[in-house]
């Protein structure tokens, strides 16, 4: 740091044609540090010069992003980000929000509140390559009312009779796991018919998780499910309560009325105990 004094007129001649050269392809913060004056001078001084970062530098920035070191600061902020926004409006509907993130140098949660600031949507080429790879299969953001119309429709033609080998075709066609489309089936309020329950249990695919269950069990216990806590089904017939759950939303067992009256009265109860307390 040198100790002359260097008036601002001076200054300000003294650098522009070195400002005008290397001011877009090079660091603010360097130039700073060599022309020996603060960091916001320089970027005013570039303002009033009419000269900013090439495209290519703020690509490299980008990519370097917050861990390489690199901040953008006072003045220079408002532009850095007006060019992130064009950026994202480039290719926000062709690519992935994670490559999108190490590129901006930030992570895919602030992409995606940008992307809804801006108003930027996937492209219905890029989803239907997501889905295709079961990448898309919870964000329910990207699917469009068309698709979700669609999806709810291949559900009830295919899932209520269908076999196991149209059942797993199903599920590659809308690119989600078996557990994922059962849960779209129940909360869809779509079940299985009896056939097809008869016809897995005979074929060895009833089961839950790894356990395979006779059709003797598992009607016995849908006898069971509808008067009773999970607590109590899972003591008498020795399974934990997450399979009984399961088991429930597999074969669209419900709760009965006079049960669920029961337990609301119980817990009334108990909260008025506790409150008295």
């Amino acid at each position: 740091m040198s100790n002359e004094f260097i008036s601002r007129k001076e200054w300000m001649h003294r650098h522009d044609e070195e400002m005008r050269r290397d001011y877009p392809d090079r660091l603010t913060a360097d130039m700073a540090e060599e022309m020996d004056v603060n960091y916001y001078t320089v970027s005013r001084r570039a303002a009033r010069l009419g000269v900013g970062k090439s495209e290519a530098f703020m690509h490299t920035a980008f990519k370097k992003g917050a861990k390489g070191g690199w901040r953008v600061k006072g003045e220079g902020r408002a532009k850095w980000k007006a060019a992130a926004d064009e950026y994202m409006k480039a290719h926000f509907a062709t690519t992935k929000n994670d490559e999108l993130a190490a590129t901006l140098g930030t992570d895919p949660k602030t992409i995606r509140r940008w992307a809804r600031r801006l108003g930027l949507v996937k492209s219905d080429e890029f989803m239907r390559e997501a889905r295709s790879r079961g990448h898309a299969k919870i964000r329910q953001g990207y699917y469009t009312p068309e698709h979700l119309a669609w999806r709810e429709q291949r559900i009830r033609e295919v899932y209520p009779d269908g076999d196991a080998e149209q059942i797993e075709a199903l599920c590659k066609e809308l690119g989600c796991s078996r557990g994922w489309l059962e849960k779209l089936a129940h909360d869809a309020g779509i079940r299985r018919t009896k056939e097809a329950w008869s016809r897995a249990s005979k074929e060895g695919h009833l089961k839950s998780g790894n356990t395979k269950y006779t059709p003797e069990v598992i009607a016995e216990i849908a006898d069971y499910y509808p008067d009773h806590t999970k607590q109590e089904i899972a003591q008498r017939f020795g399974i934990s309560p997450g399979v009984i759950g399961r088991l429930a939303v597999l074969h669209g067992w419900r709760k009965s009325r006079e049960h669920i009256r029961r337990i609301r009265s119980e817990t009334n109860r108990a909260w008025h105990e506790r409150k008295k307390d």
